[in-house]
């Protein structure tokens, strides 16, 4: 093996080692493969010194040794180019192979049996449908194992938030899981019996809507239909999650359509009623229209570039009596109605509400003008307006002309004065309102009860009548309509009857001072994505005013990822007043209340819901519509079961989804509340995560998580949304499988490392470029672990381990790069910064292993003798490498887990043996525990030193490099390099590397660091440097003088020469 070393056939530009006889990655060549091939030999050989480099110029020239024998027969494959210290990763399209690899090959070469090759039955490429087939059933075994086998030991439960059963999975999907399940196989390696139980939320309008609707369909009818669609819905996501990798209790998920669901939240709105919390109420909600239903603020979506048709419209102040003492504000406006009109200028985006107008707000501390509009008029015919004071220049420019300033007053002063309406003459009053702003219109907000939360507040408070709504549920105009604009009865506001209410008070009113288009952002319905209106109707409530600061109170006590988002989620709380909980469908759960026939009052009691309750946990919601009213009361009240009728409203679907944590995680699960963790889309902050929040606030008095975390949105490669009018909407299977826009497979493990990469605070996006990154990671990945594995086959940890103490100084290295890198993966696993694992892992594969270590350690792999202390060394720190990468890596590419597991030598691991109680032929990767590595392997001055000698290697690589392009040499075996250096920490480095060296078995380290014959150093205070060299008539040498950090050398400024390092080839 020695004398192995001295005859490497070598390639022009690339260095050939004892993997080089074999070819293929790694130098493996796999049973019945032909070297021919596969090898990266040149079409013709050079033996190490070759006789081809002569010159009699004063280039400086390479060692030149005399030809040694006939090179033997060689097979010709095509020659490579191109210096590579990381070839063990390039992928060799050619190498499909997933069978064993031999240890002496099948080429003929003459030298291969004399190595000792790598053996692995691992494959080159997955075989993506089988691991895919067979990951379901793993995963069944291994999440009912660690319930059973873990039982009292330390719980982390993750709440799953219910995706919607409407649909195929999409990106946004895929993200969303693969995340959980990051969370879910770290917590498990870490030793926790886990707890993940998968969700669906089935009810609501979008399910509902794939119901055909016709004449005479009826309730009952459209829930079973919808109650079908929604389970073929489940069953399609549920095989796609699964087929994913996705570790859960798919045996036992829930849905919010299960009758013990359904009655458990009932029960939670029997407890917020008892409370106090829940009321009904007639005022303006979200109405949206195209689903004739109200809405919650988490139902609604904001369209930025809504275009509305906006007015100012004169509202005509009435006369200031004689009789008034309110002083100079009314003595100045009476002289100004002698000499014509004085109109308060309202400004509206909704002309329509216009009908229902009650009163004028203005703010009491705003100061407000009145201002000449028809300057240089006489007498009678002027016409003079009162706006905001702060808003008349914005006025004066977009009437183009001058609006000269008559009088000041305080808003203050209009309090209980009236006007008269333009359509019907009503006379109706100033009122002061703080909501009032100046940052758009006139600073008098036009205020109409039915129509808006803030103006049914002004109103309330003033002991305005309840609101009358003239809009129906399908937002037409209806009810006691003035007669002045009658002939819109029956028109949809948001279009003709818009228009006509405009053409009235233009025409018939000469009321409109100003019509513009306005462009804004404006509430649309988030499933139709249609514009909703503000309409006052009677509805549920929960009130909100008591509960809103202890919800926000209750977040300093969870831990939020990113933390911006709890700025973003206390704004969300402090922005809702109350929460309408009442829906206009029928698939959902019923609000179960019952009304008196005559008076219309609700009865709704603790005797009442619990029997609708225990109805429905036997024979679910259905009973609410199937049942008659007899048999849904109590039997104290079945008597008077004539005088009711039963409620037609189901609850808010954000209330089914917020009931999870009651359920789930409280009744059925005696160990589960709170939920260590939730995480979602960062749209939650508006949904799940606050209907959560604010029901376990009410009843629990804290947050139903200790943690949250958010991630953003998945978006094309140019940064748009996922839209199927764009036509950019990526199908997560094609991702997998091929299809479209992606040509090549990625398989699960691709799309599991897409999501572990993206930094998933933000948004991230997904297309054919991202993922040709990811295949190519997860391609160095494989043939990392297969390097591993293969140069394992003979190595038995408890027999053939070299102790600590007898490890070569890079092997030591080695285990203290490791023991960092595992310390700070598993910091960022706690974390959840799996993105950050992600990178470190590629980055630890890549530099630290192949790049460096892989590539000096293959001499001692396959040229030492099967039981070296060299060789069984490089074995003992391969194994802890194995060890701790696919454990770092198992969490995100768990099917390539599974693949090193099924792989791995048995000896490796009979220490440990794995297996599943009731499979006992079957294990798991995931059985093996977390990372655990040694405290002595840390050795921060062994990384300091290191640092030293890898930057001389790097200068060192410069020079053959040249050497190279000179042609000198074809390969860094041709040669023997030489360190000139002056008392240093690099020195000493060198000098304890090279103390391991061993003549009597051929064995340099410092020569294997570099991949070349032969390496030695001098120290220039005791040695001139090149002096052997020199004497050498033969040799040709190549000398290069580098700087040597100035904070490493021995400061000696007398002596200039030992401020460098020199390095002769």
């Amino acid at each position: 093996l020695s004398a192995f070393r001295m005859w490497r056939p070598v390639t022009g530009g690339r260095r050939h080692s004892a993997a080089a006889l074999v070819g293929g990655p790694f130098g493996l060549v796999s049973s019945g493969s032909s070297i021919s091939s596969r090898s990266t030999h040149p079409t013709h050989h050079q033996w190490p010194y070759s006789t081809t480099s002569t010159s009699t110029t004063s280039t400086p020239k390479v060692v030149k040794k005399p030809k040694q024998q006939p090179q033997p027969q060689q097979p010709q494959p095509q020659q490579s180019k191109g210096h590579n210290h990381n070839n063990h990763n390039n992928n060799n399209n050619n190498n499909t192979s997933a069978t064993a690899t031999t240890q002496q090959g099948s080429s003929g070469n003459p030298y291969s049996h004399t190595l000792l090759l790598p053996v692995t039955s691992f494959p080159l490429r997955p075989n993506h449908a089988a691991l895919r087939d067979s990951m379901p059933t793993l995963n069944t075994l291994l999440y009912t194992a660690q319930e059973t086998e873990r039982e009292g030991q330390p719980r982390f439960v993750l709440h799953d938030g219910p995706p919607y059963a409407n649909g195929p999975l999409h990106t946004g999907h895929a993200l969303n899981k693969l995340l959980k399940d990051f969370v879910i196989r770290y917590k498990l390696m870490r030793g926790y019996q886990v707890n993940f139980v998968p969700g669906w939320d089935c009810h609501g309008l979008p399910i509902e809507q794939k119901v055909p609707q016709h004449k005479g369909i009826t309730p009952t009818e459209i829930r079973a239909k919808a109650s079908e669609f929604a389970d073929d819905a489940i069953a399609i996501q549920k095989g796609g999650f699964e087929s994913w990798g996705i570790l859960a209790d798919w045996k036992h998920p829930y849905t919010t359509k299960a009758p013990e669901y359904e009655a458990s939240q009932l029960g939670l709105f029997l407890q917020l009623y008892n409370k106090g919390y829940v009321y009904r109420g007639l005022k303006p909600v979200y109405w949206s229209p195209s689903s004739k239903t109200a809405l919650a603020e988490a139902e609604i979506e904001y369209e930025e570039k809504h275009v509305s048709q906006a007015l100012y419209v004169a509202f005509p102040l009435d006369r200031i009596s004689s009789q008034s003492t309110d002083g100079h504000d009314d003595e100045v406006l009476r002289d100004l109605q002698s000499k014509g009109t004085i109109d308060a200028l309202i400004w509206t985006t909704t002309p329509w509400t216009l009908p229902a107008n009650m009163a004028i707000s203005v703010h009491p501390d705003l100061t407000y003008c009145v201002v000449d509009a028809e300057a240089g008029s006489k007498v009678g015919t002027a016409r003079f307006f009162i706006i905001v004071q702060d808003r008349v220049a914005a006025l004066e420019k977009m009437l183009g002309c001058q609006l000269p300033v008559l009088h000041r007053l305080q808003g203050s002063a209009l309090n209980g004065k009236t006007y008269t309406h333009p359509l019907d003459q009503r006379q109706l009053p100033f009122l002061l309102g703080t909501h009032v702003t100046t940052t758009t219109g006139s600073g008098l907000v036009h205020t109409a009860p039915a129509h808006g939360i803030d103006d049914f507040h002004v109103c309330q408070a003033n002991n305005i009548k309840s609101p009358v709504c003239l809009v129906d549920d399908d937002g037409r105009y209806v009810g006691d309509l003035p007669k002045s604009i009658e002939h819109l009865r029956g028109k949809s506001v948001l279009s003709d009857a818009n228009t006509g209410v405009i053409d009235v008070l233009r025409k018939s009113c000469d009321a409109v001072v100003l019509q513009d288009k306005y462009v804004h952002k404006y509430p649309y319905d988030w499933r139709t994505k249609k514009p909703v209106i503000m309409r006052a109707t009677e509805q549920w409530f929960i009130g909100l005013g008591d509960l809103v600061e202890p919800a926000v109170k209750s977040l300093d006590n969870v831990t939020i990822i990113p933390p911006q988002a709890k700025a973003r989620l206390e704004a969300f709380l402090r922005g809702r007043q109350e929460w309408c909980i009442s829906r206009q469908r029928v698939w959902g759960v019923p609000i179960p209340v019952f009304y008196d026939k005559e008076t219309g009052q609700p009865l709704i009691t603790s005797s009442t819901v619990s029997h609708v309750q225990d109805l429905v946990r036997t024979k679910g919601t259905d009973c609410w519509w199937s049942l008659p009213i007899e048999e849904l009361l109590p039997l104290s009240l079945k008597d008077e079961a004539h005088k009711y009728r039963k409620g037609t409203d189901t609850m808010d679907v954000w209330l089914d989804s917020g009931a999870s944590w009651n359920h789930v995680l409280r009744e059925s699960n005696q160990r589960g509340f709170p939920a260590d963790v939730y995480r979602e889309g960062t749209d939650q902050h508006r949904g799940w995560f606050q209907s959560s929040l604010l029901t376990s606030v009410a009843l629990t008095g804290q947050a139903p998580y200790k943690a949250l975390v958010t991630n953003g949105f998945v978006l094309d490669v140019q940064g748009r949304k996922m839209s199927k009018s764009i036509g950019n909407v990526v199908d997560p299977f094609h991702v997998v499988n091929g299809g479209k826009e992606f040509k090549e497979p990625s398989g699960v493990d691709g799309l599991r490392l897409w999501a572990s990469l993206a930094e998933y605070t933000r948004d991230c996006s997904i297309g054919p470029a991202p993922l040709l990154h990811v295949r190519e990671s997860l391609r160095r990945m494989r043939n990392t672990s297969r390097f591993l594995l293969g140069n394992l086959h003979d190595f038995n940890p408890q027999t053939d381990a070299v102790p600590y103490a007898k490890l070569a100084q890079v092997d030591k290295y080695m285990l203290h790069k490791l023991h960092v890198f595992g310390e700070s993966v598993t910091a960022d696993y706690d974390q959840y910064m799996f993105h950050k694992v992600a990178r470190s892992v590629l980055n630890f594969a890549v530099l630290d292993l192949s790049a460096f270590y892989f590539d000096i350690a293959k001499d001692r792999l396959y040229a030492e003798a099967r039981d070296s202390l060299h060789r069984r060394s490089c074995q003992t720190v391969l194994h802890k490498v194995l060890d701790v990468l696919a454990k770092s890596f198992a969490p995100l590419t768990s099917f390539l887990a599974e693949e090193v597991h099924q792989h791995s030598p048995v000896q490796l691991y009979a220490h440990e043996p794995l297996h599943f109680t009731s499979a006992p032929g079957l294990s798991s990767f995931f059985q093996r525990g977390w990372i655990n590595t040694d405290a002595d392997w840390y050795q921060p001055q062994l990384e300091a030193q290191w640092e030293h000698i890898k930057n001389a290697r790097t200068e060192a690589f410069k020079v053959l490099e040249v050497a190279r392009q000179q042609k000198h040499i074809g390969s860094a075996l041709e040669t023997d390099v030489t360190f000139s250096i002056p008392p240093s920490p690099l020195f000493d480095a060198l000098q304890q590397m090279q103390q391991e060296q061993d003549e009597t078995r051929g064995y340099n380290p410092l020569a294997e660091l570099l991949v070349t014959s032969h390496a030695s150093i001098q120290n220039t205070a005791t040695s001139p440097a090149n002096n052997s060299n020199n004497n050498n008539n033969n040799a040709h040498i190549i000398t290069t003088t580098v700087p040597l950090n100035q904070d490493t050398a021995q400061q000696q400024p007398q002596q200039q020469h030992q401020q460098q390092i020199e390095i002769s080839v």
